[in-house]
């Protein structure tokens, strides 16, 4: 700027000794007339997307003619940006007579020949001084009317809505701040400057940047061609926006002008090129249909290379049939004369491909992989054989008249190959032939001879060389040689002997005919192993056999094991439904055991004298596997008659609750010594579960959804029942077969009115897990309330997230005065646990004066039960929130002041939380934002919201090293401690009268 400040001064020294050198000749004068205008005669039209235009008109009487003899000159720049007229009328007068005065004339002459030479060197330099202003200063020379300069926001700000594209230090001389009613303009000239060229950088979406000389009244167009060029797409493919965020504003009209945009070039400025998305209509073989979207920079050889053709076959096994592009068809003509050809082009393509498939010869380990297209008819498939085959896919044989797609062969597809065996059966000196596929069965072949021969099949006995035949094998798994057509089979004739498997575990043979009913065979038992017929069940598989079938009609050779059941354990077997895996061995047992050792009341089928059949116990009650009568699997548990008001208790409840979580009551049953409470089974108790290999390989993930399972259950009790429940325990929840758990055991529950909320009785529950208040009073009468549930299920909490450890016994030592004491004076130790948002929650819970527990619901709206993406979610809406954007003022809210108060470990040891971020991610995401990103709590709130919604807008580079945001800033950043604090900050204001967890956008994370 100084340069230029001295040019102009030389300059204006120069006209005036010019002036002065002229006025002092007066031996050459002569008479002009001129009509010159000023500066207020200058016409100028400033007008968006008009051209500028000025004109000068000047008179002359003069003897000496015009330079110019047509009396106009015309000065056009390109692109009609600027037009400057210029006319003269020159007249040489008649001489009359008068004779001019040679001095007079002479200093006329050299007065405006000198004053035009003047004006000439200034209007130069003028622009040569604008030119060093905007390049040798980084101030900005349009907006040299911001004068006074604030270092405010807010000047910025005011300067930035009334010239968008000034350059940054522009705004040291801005006046917004102190008259912001004031119109900016910029400062008239007393001549006309052309519309001088501009330099623009023009950003592509491959991450590169163009440098383009334009003028103010150029149109967009004049972007759009320059890209057009370089990358040869349609005109209509380029999208241009005004900056480096396009997502903020709609693409820019390609015959709108710069000025027609409001667009001042008083610095370098950004346009975006993105381009439009292509999309390709995909046919395939099968007929469905897929639109693809890509890049239309792609060519046709990328394409082809990148689209998902619903198999991982390569390029080379492609079979191209038809496409439409441009009015060219033939797709396979396009892709071998012009794969360089781009995508945009390409509209429709239909595709088909070859896939494998496999031959398995029937009763061979031999195996052929044959490329077949859906197309092919079976024809394709017996190409590979020398002989006449038969193909059969999912026990369907092929006919050669359909294509292979029209049996649903695919890639993978198993296709069994047969062909025809002649069989000859010799019996004595009897020949029997037929003509059998090799698929055929040998028992097929028995049930042929039976008929022919009358020898009953099950007392039939075929041998081939040597081989005793099995009826479940196929003929052609007898032969020798690869696909051998003929077999010389010997029948004879021998009797039929079955197997019965006895309750006591021995298995025996007995000698019967096919023709024998099963009366027949239940006497040869009886006789044999003195069981009466009228308790004995034979069994194959769960089926009975009847007394009056014939044992040729039930049985069949490859299964003729017998089951012998006596009645009991026979009456449940059949329509036993196994689930359990645990207790599925006991139950088969328990199916084994005799009369005597069983036990059936109310259709319920149990064992209370064989121990193992016990898989629990409590104050005086016990709990047994047993069986319904529907075959279901349950958990019976059975009470003293002195006990009956605490069966009752727990009959009436479970009678009320229907939750996936509490265990579900079944049926009662009772006889004349103990009441019966049936219910659903379960796998483990919790403190047995964790012990299990199960829990302990994936522990974090299923510990998280057995505290919410345990939660859920508690409030199916508290919300929806007005239920305490007094005794939770690790022994009182139970795992199911799903891994799924359920609160059990409400002997000592109880249902408060609906208009009472504390129950007064002794003190109940399980040493170690019984709440402060209740230890507190241990003598006489107890305040029962909802939140000594929360207490005790917090310490369950805690258990089941460490793995057995309770947070007032963390060293594991069984003493439980120790334990209690620790309970009463507020003790507990969380060191077992890493997660620091379920410590969070724990703690909570734990709190030892009741009123500062969560209720159930604050329990279970705990952001413990976040999963990650809500958990970032909730920052970036934070960092999205008026008082977080403008938490630089002077004046913050106290939110944000408390939030930029916050202390995160990990921010200690940097002098920026950028510093713990890739450098390039973040200088590109704060270009927009003239001084960065403060370095306070709030600046990195409001720069994962911006990563997360302009992400999109970043060049390909930025994008690549981002990739997921959420995954990013999560592996970047102290993530579960920033978002704890800033979570416990905003849900402390529910006690202030500005109460930011009821406006709109955080609503849905503090429930009411």
């Amino acid at each position: 700027m100084d340069t230029g400040k001295v040019l102009c001064t030389i300059t204006a020294f120069l006209a005036f000794l010019t002036t002065h050198f002229a006025s002092s000749d007066s031996d050459n004068t002569r008479i002009v007339t001129a009509t010159t205008p000023s500066i207020g005669s200058v016409s100028q039209r400033h007008n968006s997307g008009n051209n500028t235009e000025t004109t000068h008109t000047f008179t002359e009487t003069s003897p000496i003619s015009s330079i110019n003899q047509s009396g106009t000159t015309n000065n056009k720049n390109i692109g009609n940006a600027t037009q400057t007229t210029a006319t003269s009328t020159a007249t040489t007068p008649t001489t009359t007579g008068a004779t001019p005065i040679p001095g007079v004339q002479g200093w006329i002459i050299a007065t405006a020949v000198s004053t035009s030479v003047a004006g000439l060197l200034i209007l130069c330099c003028v622009g040569v001084c604008v030119y060093l202003c905007c390049q040798d200063n980084e101030d900005c020379c349009l907006c040299c009317c911001c004068k006074d300069y604030d270092d405010c926001e807010e000047c910025r700000e005011g300067c930035r809505d009334w010239f968008s594209d000034c350059c940054e230090n522009c705004f040291s001389r801005c006046v917004c701040k102190s008259d912001p009613e004031a119109t900016p303009m910029v400062a008239q000239t007393e001549t006309e400057i052309p519309d001088p060229i501009q330099f623009i950088s023009v950003h592509l979406p491959d991450g590169q940047s163009l440098r383009m000389s334009v003028r103010s009244t150029d149109k967009i167009r004049v972007i759009k061609t320059k890209v057009i060029e370089l990358v040869n797409l349609p005109l209509y493919y380029v999208n241009v926006y005004h900056g480096l965020m396009p997502g903020e504003s709609d693409s820019l009209d390609e015959d709108i002008s710069f000025t027609g945009y409001g667009i001042y070039f008083g610095t370098d400025q950004e346009f975006t090129v993105t381009y439009a998305s292509h999309s390709v209509l995909v046919q395939f073989a099968d007929g469905s249909l897929e639109e693809q979207s890509w890049d239309p920079l792609l060519t046709v050889g990328d394409f082809l290379n990148m689209i998902d053709l619903k198999s991982q076959a390569a390029r080379k096994d492609m079979l191209l049939i038809e496409a439409q592009w441009e009015g060219r068809a033939a797709l396979q003509e396009l892709v071998e004369s012009d794969k360089k050809t781009l995508l945009y082009r390409l509209r429709k393509i239909k595709v088909s491909f070859s896939f494998q498939v496999v031959l398995k010869i029937i009763g061979q380990n031999t195996q052929i992989s044959a490329k077949v297209f859906p197309t092919d008819t079976v024809n394709a498939l017996a190409k590979k054989f020398l002989k006449a085959v038969i193909f059969i896919y999912e026990g369907t044989q092929l006919g050669s008249d359909k294509t292979l797609k029209d049996y649903g062969l695919q890639e993978g597809s198993v296709v069994t190959v047969g062909w025809s065996v002649k069989v000859s059966v010799a019996r004595g000196g009897q020949i029997y032939k037929y003509s059998l596929l090799a698929s055929n069965v040998v028992g097929e072949l028995k049930q042929i001879l039976a008929v022919d021969t009358d020898i009953h099949l099950f007392e039939q006995h075929l041998s081939f060389n040597g081989n005793v035949l099995s009826d479940d094998k196929m003929l052609a798994e007898y032969l020798t040689s690869k696909m051998e057509e003929e077999m010389d089979i010997i029948l004879t004739s021998q009797p039929w002997r079955v197997s019965v498997l006895l309750p006591t575990g021995t298995l025996r043979d007995y000698q019967v005919s096919p023709n024998n009913n099963v009366a027949f065979l239940k006497n040869q038992i009886e006789a044999d192993a003195d069981i009466p017929v009228s308790r004995q069940i034979l069994q194959i598989g769960r089926n009975d056999l009847a007394d009056d079938g014939l044992l040729c009609d039930s049985i069949v050779p490859s299964s003729s094991l017998i089951y012998l059941k006596e009645q009991i354990a026979l009456k449940y077997s059949s329509n036993w439904t196994p689930v359990s895996a645990r207790w599925r061995p006991f139950f088969e047992e328990l199916l084994q055991v005799s009369d005597g050792n069983l036990k059936e009341v109310n259709n319920v089928c149990f064992s209370t004298k064989i121990d193992r059949f016990k898989i629990g116990s409590g104050n005086k009650t016990e709990v047994f596997l047993g069986i319904r009568h529907d075959g279901r699997e349950v958990a019976v548990k059975r009470f003293p008659r002195s006990m009956s008001q605490n069966f009752k208790n727990e009959k009436g409840l479970l009678t009320t609750l229907d939750s996936p979580n509490i265990i579900r009551y079944l049926d009662i049953a009772m006889d004349d010594e103990f009441l019966y409470l049936i219910l659903e089974l379960g796998e483990f108790t919790l403190n047995e579960f964790i012990s299990t290999d199960e829990y302990k390989q994936n522990q974090t993930n299923i510990s998280r959804e057995l505290v919410g399972q345990i939660l859920e259950s508690l409030r199916t009790l508290h919300t929806g029942h007005n239920v305490i429940h007094m005794d939770i325990k690790p022994h009182n929840v139970l795992i199911d077969i799903s891994n799924r758990a359920k609160l059990s055991d409400f002997g000592i529950s109880v249902v408060l009115p609906d208009n009472q909320s504390t129950f007064y009785t002794t003190a109940k529950g399980t040493y170690h897990w019984v709440a402060k208040e209740i230890l507190d009073s241990a003598t006489g009468k107890v305040k029962y309330k909802k939140n000594a549930d929360i207490q005790v299920a917090g310490m369950l909490v805690y258990y089941t997230l460490t793995g057995g450890i309770h947070p007032f016994m963390p060293n594991g030592e069984a003493d439980v005065f120790l334990c209690n004491k620790n309970v009463q004076d507020g003790k507990h130790n969380l060191s077992a646990l890493d997660d620091i948002v379920g410590k969070h929650l724990v703690d909570w819970m734990l709190q030892p004066d009741p009123e500062l527990r969560p209720t159930i619901e604050e329990a279970l709206a705990h952001p413990f039960f976040w999963n990650v993406d809500m958990r970032y979610r909730f920052l970036g809406v934070l960092g999205d929130e008026k008082e977080v954007k403008e938490s630089w003022k002077q004046q913050p809210h106290s939110v944000t002041l408390t939030l930029d108060g916050l202390t995160v470990s990990v921010f200690n040891t940097v002098a920026h939380w950028k510093d713990l971020l890739d450098q390039a991610v973040y200088y590109e995401v704060s270009r927009p934002v003239r001084n960065g990103y403060r370095s306070t709590i709030c600046g990195l709130l409001r720069f994962i919201r911006n990563v997360d919604v302009h992400l999109k807008d970043q060049p390909t580079a930025i994008q690549a090293s981002v990739g997921n945001p959420m995954t990013y800033f999560t592996a970047k950043l102290p993530f579960d401690e920033l978002f704890l604090k800033v979570y416990k900050t905003v849900r402390d204001t529910r006690s202030s009268a500005d109460d930011w967890t009821t406006r709109g956008s955080l609503k849905e994370y503090f429930p009411a």
